[in-house]
């Protein structure tokens, strides 16, 4: 799903070390829908090197890519949402 975004907030960079060897990176996110009169929020999940690299500022605006994932978890569902792409728009 690619929608037109602005980033509303971005948090602070989250390192750690995998079990089987290897760091992790990952970094939350809150985007907001463009050009709607109630826009919708996303607080999603950047993970691995775009996490790390991550070149965008709170208030820039951007096509973004999202993925949306179910899991179950002690018989509740929850749903990840996670950044796959993020782009200029040059709107």
């Amino acid at each position: 799903m690619k929608i037109r975004i602005r980033i509303k907030a971005i948090g602070n960079l989250e390192t750690g070390n995998k079990k089987e060897g290897g760091t992790w990176a990952a970094r939350s996110m809150v985007l907001e829908e463009d050009g709607q009169l109630y826009p919708d929020r996303f607080a999603v999940r950047l993970t691995g090197d775009a996490a790390e690299k991550l070149q965008w500022k709170e208030g820039d605006y951007a096509l973004a890519t999202l993925s949306f994932t179910t899991r179950e978890y002690n018989g509740r569902h929850l749903q990840d949402v996670y950044l796959k792409n993020l782009e200029s728009d040059n709107l």
